[in-house]
Protein backbone atom coordinates (compact mmCIF):
# COMPACT_ATOMS: atom_id res chain seq x y z
CA UNK A 1 0.00 0.00 0.00
CA UNK A 2 2.80 2.42 0.79
CA UNK A 3 4.67 1.61 -2.35
CA UNK A 4 1.27 2.19 -4.42
CA UNK A 5 0.99 5.37 -2.54
CA UNK A 6 4.26 6.29 -2.96
CA UNK A 7 4.54 5.97 -6.74
CA UNK A 8 1.09 7.52 -7.38
CA UNK A 9 2.62 10.64 -5.03
CA UNK A 10 5.76 10.59 -7.47
CA UNK A 11 3.94 10.43 -10.71
CA UNK A 12 1.48 13.21 -9.38
CA UNK A 13 4.66 15.23 -8.15
CA UNK A 14 5.84 14.66 -11.87
CA UNK A 15 3.04 15.87 -13.68
CA UNK A 16 2.78 18.89 -11.61
CA UNK A 17 6.35 19.66 -12.54
CA UNK A 18 5.69 19.01 -16.40
CA UNK A 19 3.15 21.29 -16.38
CA UNK A 20 4.76 24.23 -14.22
CA UNK A 21 7.52 23.60 -17.07
CA UNK A 22 5.05 24.32 -19.97
CA UNK A 23 3.79 27.70 -18.42
CA UNK A 24 7.42 28.42 -17.83
CA UNK A 25 7.81 28.53 -21.70
CA UNK A 26 8.27 31.97 -22.90
CA UNK A 27 6.71 31.78 -26.09
CA UNK A 28 7.13 35.12 -27.25
CA UNK A 29 10.70 34.79 -26.71
CA UNK A 30 10.81 31.82 -29.02
CA UNK A 31 9.28 33.54 -31.73
CA UNK A 32 11.66 36.33 -30.99
CA UNK A 33 14.71 33.75 -30.80
CA UNK A 34 13.34 33.22 -34.44
CA UNK A 35 13.77 36.67 -35.91
CA UNK A 36 17.69 36.92 -34.29
CA UNK A 37 18.16 33.67 -36.03
CA UNK A 38 17.17 35.09 -39.63
CA UNK A 39 19.43 38.05 -38.67
CA UNK A 40 21.94 35.69 -37.65
CA UNK A 41 21.48 34.04 -40.96
CA UNK A 42 21.40 37.22 -43.15
CA UNK A 43 24.84 38.12 -41.29
CA UNK A 44 26.64 35.23 -42.45
CA UNK A 45 25.25 35.16 -45.65
CA UNK A 46 26.87 38.63 -46.64
CA UNK A 47 29.84 37.48 -44.89
CA UNK A 48 29.82 34.31 -47.38
CA UNK A 49 29.46 36.89 -50.50
CA UNK A 50 32.00 39.28 -49.34
CA UNK A 51 34.48 35.91 -49.05
CA UNK A 52 33.26 34.71 -52.41
CA UNK A 53 33.61 37.93 -54.11
CA UNK A 54 37.29 38.45 -52.39
CA UNK A 55 38.07 34.99 -53.81
CA UNK A 56 36.75 35.67 -57.08
CA UNK A 57 38.87 38.99 -57.43
CA UNK A 58 42.09 37.57 -56.12
CA UNK A 59 41.83 34.47 -58.59
CA UNK A 60 41.33 36.90 -61.64
CA UNK A 61 44.01 38.76 -60.34
CA UNK A 62 46.47 35.91 -60.49
CA UNK A 63 45.04 34.60 -63.69
CA UNK A 64 46.37 37.75 -65.11
CA UNK A 65 49.07 38.11 -64.00
CA UNK A 66 50.48 34.29 -64.71
CA UNK A 67 48.66 35.34 -68.08
CA UNK A 68 51.17 38.18 -68.60
CA UNK A 69 54.37 36.33 -67.32
CA UNK A 70 53.00 33.45 -69.67
CA UNK A 71 52.23 35.46 -72.53
CA UNK A 72 55.97 37.30 -72.43
CA UNK A 73 57.59 33.97 -72.59
CA UNK A 74 56.04 32.23 -75.02
CA UNK A 75 56.66 34.71 -77.65
CA UNK A 76 60.27 35.02 -77.13
CA UNK A 77 63.23 32.10 -77.90
CA UNK A 78 66.85 31.87 -77.34
CA UNK A 79 69.91 33.57 -79.34
CA UNK A 80 73.24 32.44 -79.30
CA UNK A 81 73.98 35.12 -76.52
CA UNK A 82 71.43 34.53 -74.10
CA UNK A 83 72.10 30.18 -74.40
CA UNK A 84 69.16 28.49 -72.62
CA UNK A 85 67.86 31.38 -70.43
CA UNK A 86 64.51 31.93 -72.05
CA UNK A 87 63.84 27.72 -72.31
CA UNK A 88 65.10 27.49 -68.46
CA UNK A 89 62.39 30.07 -67.73
CA UNK A 90 59.74 28.68 -69.59
CA UNK A 91 60.55 25.25 -67.67
CA UNK A 92 60.79 26.64 -64.51
CA UNK A 93 57.60 28.35 -65.35
CA UNK A 94 55.71 25.02 -66.46
CA UNK A 95 57.02 23.28 -63.63
CA UNK A 96 55.57 25.77 -61.14
CA UNK A 97 52.12 25.45 -62.60
CA UNK A 98 51.92 22.36 -62.27
CA UNK A 99 52.88 22.19 -58.89
CA UNK A 100 50.00 24.96 -58.40
CA UNK A 101 47.63 22.02 -60.22
CA UNK A 102 48.72 19.47 -57.42
CA UNK A 103 48.00 22.08 -54.93
CA UNK A 104 44.70 22.71 -56.25
CA UNK A 105 43.84 18.89 -56.96
CA UNK A 106 44.84 18.24 -53.35
CA UNK A 107 41.90 21.05 -52.19
CA UNK A 108 39.47 19.65 -54.45
CA UNK A 109 40.06 16.11 -52.77
CA UNK A 110 39.90 17.89 -49.50
CA UNK A 111 36.51 19.62 -50.66
CA UNK A 112 34.89 16.49 -51.86
CA UNK A 113 35.94 13.98 -49.78
CA UNK A 114 34.06 16.53 -46.66
CA UNK A 115 31.12 16.61 -48.79
CA UNK A 116 30.29 12.62 -49.04
CA UNK A 117 31.25 12.64 -45.43
CA UNK A 118 28.43 14.87 -44.50
CA UNK A 119 25.23 14.04 -45.67
CA UNK A 120 24.24 17.14 -45.14
CA UNK A 121 26.59 19.27 -46.71
CA UNK A 122 25.63 22.00 -48.83
CA UNK A 123 26.50 20.27 -52.33
CA UNK A 124 25.45 23.55 -54.25
CA UNK A 125 27.61 25.53 -52.31
CA UNK A 126 30.33 22.58 -52.54
CA UNK A 127 29.85 22.26 -56.02
CA UNK A 128 30.08 25.66 -57.10
CA UNK A 129 33.74 26.20 -55.21
CA UNK A 130 34.69 22.65 -57.14
CA UNK A 131 33.81 23.92 -60.18
CA UNK A 132 36.03 27.18 -59.67
CA UNK A 133 38.81 24.94 -58.88
CA UNK A 134 38.50 23.46 -61.66
CA UNK A 135 38.74 26.42 -63.55
CA UNK A 136 41.43 27.76 -62.07
CA UNK A 137 43.68 23.92 -63.25
CA UNK A 138 42.57 24.04 -66.51
CA UNK A 139 43.91 27.48 -67.25
CA UNK A 140 46.89 26.37 -65.62
CA UNK A 141 47.36 23.32 -67.69
CA UNK A 142 46.60 24.95 -70.47
CA UNK A 143 49.39 27.42 -69.75
CA UNK A 144 51.80 24.25 -69.36
CA UNK A 145 50.94 23.36 -72.67
CA UNK A 146 51.45 26.96 -73.99
CA UNK A 147 54.64 27.27 -72.63
CA UNK A 148 55.99 23.64 -73.60
CA UNK A 149 55.01 24.05 -77.03
CA UNK A 150 56.76 27.33 -77.21
CA UNK A 151 60.33 26.05 -76.85
CA UNK A 152 61.86 25.00 -80.04
CA UNK A 153 62.98 21.98 -80.59
CA UNK A 154 66.42 20.98 -82.84
CA UNK A 155 66.66 21.33 -86.08
CA UNK A 156 68.68 19.73 -89.31
CA UNK A 157 71.50 22.45 -89.17
CA UNK A 158 74.96 22.40 -90.57
CA UNK A 159 77.77 21.59 -87.49
CA UNK A 160 80.54 22.74 -89.32
CA UNK A 161 81.58 25.89 -91.05
CA UNK A 162 84.43 27.81 -92.50
CA UNK A 163 87.05 29.63 -90.03
CA UNK A 164 88.67 30.96 -92.91
CA UNK A 165 91.65 29.93 -94.81
CA UNK A 166 93.26 26.29 -95.52
CA UNK A 167 95.32 24.83 -97.87
CA UNK A 168 94.82 22.97 -101.25
CA UNK A 169 97.62 22.02 -103.68
CA UNK A 170 99.04 19.27 -105.52
CA UNK A 171 96.05 17.00 -105.16
CA UNK A 172 95.25 17.43 -101.17
CA UNK A 173 94.38 19.96 -98.74
CA UNK A 174 92.62 21.04 -95.94
CA UNK A 175 89.86 23.39 -95.17
CA UNK A 176 89.84 25.49 -91.56
CA UNK A 177 86.58 24.56 -89.87
CA UNK A 178 84.71 25.29 -86.62
CA UNK A 179 81.92 23.83 -84.99
CA UNK A 180 79.07 27.13 -85.72
CA UNK A 181 77.41 28.77 -82.96
CA UNK A 182 74.17 28.14 -84.70
CA UNK A 183 74.60 24.60 -84.42
CA UNK A 184 75.56 24.71 -80.55
CA UNK A 185 72.61 26.96 -80.05
CA UNK A 186 70.28 24.11 -82.45
CA UNK A 187 71.66 21.34 -79.91
CA UNK A 188 70.84 23.57 -76.47
CA UNK A 189 67.22 23.97 -77.79
CA UNK A 190 67.22 20.77 -78.64
CA UNK A 191 68.10 19.37 -75.22
CA UNK A 192 66.07 22.04 -73.19
CA UNK A 193 62.99 21.02 -75.42
CA UNK A 194 62.73 17.80 -74.77
CA UNK A 195 63.68 17.96 -71.40
CA UNK A 196 60.35 20.18 -70.77
CA UNK A 197 58.28 17.97 -73.04
CA UNK A 198 59.46 15.04 -71.15
CA UNK A 199 58.13 16.50 -67.83
CA UNK A 200 54.87 18.01 -69.28
CA UNK A 201 54.27 14.58 -70.91
CA UNK A 202 55.04 12.58 -67.65
CA UNK A 203 52.75 14.80 -65.89
CA UNK A 204 49.98 14.66 -68.15
CA UNK A 205 50.18 10.41 -68.18
CA UNK A 206 50.25 10.56 -64.61
CA UNK A 207 47.44 12.69 -64.49
CA UNK A 208 45.09 10.31 -67.71
CA UNK A 209 46.37 7.40 -65.16
CA UNK A 210 45.00 9.06 -62.35
CA UNK A 211 41.27 10.43 -63.88
CA UNK A 212 41.22 6.59 -65.15
CA UNK A 213 41.00 5.58 -62.12
CA UNK A 214 38.20 8.01 -60.52
CA UNK A 215 36.30 7.35 -63.25
CA UNK A 216 36.40 3.58 -62.48
CA UNK A 217 36.08 3.81 -58.82
CA UNK A 218 32.95 6.49 -59.25
CA UNK A 219 31.02 4.07 -62.22
CA UNK A 220 31.68 1.58 -59.50
CA UNK A 221 29.93 3.63 -56.73
CA UNK A 222 27.02 4.54 -58.75
CA UNK A 223 26.33 0.48 -59.41
CA UNK A 224 25.69 0.92 -55.48
CA UNK A 225 22.08 0.62 -54.05
CA UNK A 226 22.49 1.47 -51.08
CA UNK A 227 23.92 5.12 -51.44
CA UNK A 228 22.36 8.03 -50.12
CA UNK A 229 21.25 10.31 -52.53
CA UNK A 230 24.38 13.43 -51.65
CA UNK A 231 26.80 10.17 -52.12
CA UNK A 232 24.84 9.30 -55.97
CA UNK A 233 24.91 13.09 -56.58
CA UNK A 234 28.47 13.45 -55.88
CA UNK A 235 29.51 10.28 -57.94
CA UNK A 236 27.77 11.47 -60.82
CA UNK A 237 29.03 14.97 -60.89
CA UNK A 238 32.80 13.06 -59.92
CA UNK A 239 32.16 11.09 -63.18
CA UNK A 240 30.96 13.67 -65.38
CA UNK A 241 34.05 15.94 -64.73
CA UNK A 242 36.36 13.21 -64.92
CA UNK A 243 35.11 11.68 -68.56
CA UNK A 244 35.47 15.41 -69.55
CA UNK A 245 38.68 16.02 -68.28
CA UNK A 246 40.28 12.53 -69.72
CA UNK A 247 39.65 13.53 -73.44
CA UNK A 248 41.38 17.54 -72.56
CA UNK A 249 44.31 15.70 -71.08
CA UNK A 250 44.77 12.86 -74.01
CA UNK A 251 44.27 16.51 -76.41
CA UNK A 252 47.29 17.99 -74.60
CA UNK A 253 49.26 14.84 -74.51
CA UNK A 254 49.38 15.05 -78.44
CA UNK A 255 50.07 19.08 -78.23
CA UNK A 256 53.22 18.47 -75.58
CA UNK A 257 54.43 15.82 -77.68
CA UNK A 258 54.90 17.12 -81.46
CA UNK A 259 57.40 19.46 -82.53
CA UNK A 260 55.69 23.14 -82.65
CA UNK A 261 57.15 26.30 -84.37
CA UNK A 262 59.26 28.47 -82.62
CA UNK A 263 59.03 31.73 -81.55
CA UNK A 264 59.78 34.62 -83.76
CA UNK A 265 61.65 37.04 -81.25
CA UNK A 266 65.27 35.99 -80.37
CA UNK A 267 66.27 37.37 -77.19
CA UNK A 268 69.73 38.89 -76.23
CA UNK A 269 71.28 37.98 -72.87
CA UNK A 270 70.42 41.19 -71.15
CA UNK A 271 66.83 40.43 -72.37
CA UNK A 272 66.74 37.09 -71.07
CA UNK A 273 68.27 38.57 -67.70
CA UNK A 274 65.66 41.41 -67.76
CA UNK A 275 63.01 38.63 -68.06
CA UNK A 276 63.94 36.34 -65.57
CA UNK A 277 63.98 39.31 -62.99
CA UNK A 278 60.50 39.93 -63.97
CA UNK A 279 59.59 36.02 -64.00
CA UNK A 280 61.54 35.94 -59.98
CA UNK A 281 59.63 39.11 -58.55
CA UNK A 282 55.96 37.61 -60.31
CA UNK A 283 56.69 34.07 -58.47
CA UNK A 284 56.86 36.07 -55.46
CA UNK A 285 54.65 37.43 -55.15
CA UNK A 286 52.09 35.43 -56.65
CA UNK A 287 52.92 32.77 -54.08
CA UNK A 288 51.55 34.65 -51.75
CA UNK A 289 48.28 35.58 -53.21
CA UNK A 290 47.86 32.07 -53.87
CA UNK A 291 48.41 31.10 -50.75
CA UNK A 292 45.49 33.69 -49.56
CA UNK A 293 43.42 32.38 -52.48
CA UNK A 294 43.58 28.89 -50.66
CA UNK A 295 42.79 30.10 -47.57
CA UNK A 296 39.59 31.76 -48.56
CA UNK A 297 38.10 28.89 -50.72
CA UNK A 298 38.86 27.06 -46.97
CA UNK A 299 36.58 30.27 -45.89
CA UNK A 300 34.26 29.85 -47.72
CA UNK A 301 33.79 26.43 -47.40
CA UNK A 302 33.72 27.15 -43.21
CA UNK A 303 31.05 29.83 -43.97
CA UNK A 304 28.76 27.33 -46.19
CA UNK A 305 29.14 24.92 -42.68
CA UNK A 306 28.38 27.45 -40.62
CA UNK A 307 25.40 28.43 -42.36
CA UNK A 308 24.13 25.48 -43.22
CA UNK A 309 23.98 24.89 -39.09
CA UNK A 310 21.71 27.76 -38.83
CA UNK A 311 19.57 26.84 -40.89
CA UNK A 312 18.97 24.12 -39.45
CA UNK A 313 18.50 25.39 -36.57
CA UNK A 314 16.04 28.22 -37.77
CA UNK A 315 14.04 24.89 -39.22
CA UNK A 316 13.74 23.71 -35.94
CA UNK A 317 12.92 26.52 -33.91
CA UNK A 318 9.62 27.21 -36.49
CA UNK A 319 8.83 23.63 -36.74
CA UNK A 320 8.73 23.33 -32.21
CA UNK A 321 6.64 27.01 -32.55
CA UNK A 322 3.85 25.71 -35.30
CA UNK A 323 3.52 22.62 -32.86
CA UNK A 324 3.52 24.35 -29.49
CA UNK A 325 2.16 27.92 -30.06
CA UNK A 326 -1.13 29.18 -31.47
CA UNK A 327 -0.20 32.14 -32.09
CA UNK A 328 2.62 31.36 -34.15
CA UNK A 329 1.51 32.82 -37.81
CA UNK A 330 5.30 31.30 -39.70
CA UNK A 331 7.61 34.52 -38.96
CA UNK A 332 4.93 36.88 -41.26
Amino acid sequence: MLCTLGWLGSGILALAQTETSTEEIDLPARRQSVEIMKEHIEMREARLEEVVEDLKQRGDGIDKRIGRVVDSLVKLKDSESSKTRISMLKSEAAHDLMKMIETYQAERRRLVEQAKKDPDAPLESLAALVKKIDERIETRAAQVVKLVESIPGAKDVKKYESAGGGYYGNGWGWRNERISDTWRQNRRDGVQSKKARDEARQALESSISDLERRRDAAAAQLKRNDLTEVEREIQKFELEHVQSLLGIRHKQLVEVSRPAKAPAEAASKDEADSMKGLFEDAVTHLSSDFNDTLRLYRQALAENEKLHALRLNLAAREKWLAENDPDWKGGE
